[in-house]
């Protein structure tokens, strides 16, 4: 993370997206126990292991998104049930929906009103 942007170098799969471009902020968890940040703007999708190296420092850079319910953050990278959640979508964004595999049920903080 540096000026904005979050880089993200894997073995399979990497990229980088300016903070301000980012239009929806998921957790995908899967069924080894593994969780993913996805992130997605109108034009790509990031998706970063939430226990990669360095990870850590995204909850100080998704702190400055405007609305995000940090505590929905925490919830939803702490749980353990299989599925896709969205956690946050910048206003006036286009719905976009992370990259699921069709077996995966798909989840949204707005859905969430309790």
């Amino acid at each position: 993370i540096d000026e904005g942007q979050i880089l993200f170098m894997g073995p399979h799969s990497g990229g980088a997206m300016a903070l301000s471009d980012l239009a929806v902020l998921s957790v995908r968890r899967n069924s080894q126990g593994g969780s993913d940040w996805v992130l997605a703007s109108a034009q790509e999708v990031l998706v970063i292991p939430v226990d990669a190296l360095g990870a850590d420092g995204l909850f100080d850079a998704f702190a400055a998104l405007p609305g995000l319910p940090m505590d929905r953050v925490v919830r939803a990278v702490q749980s353990r049930s299989r599925g896709s959640e969205r956690i946050w979508r910048r206003a006036g964004a286009q719905d976009v929906a992370p990259l699921t595999p069709p077996d995966l049920q798909v989840t949204s903080a707005d859905d969430d009103r309790s």
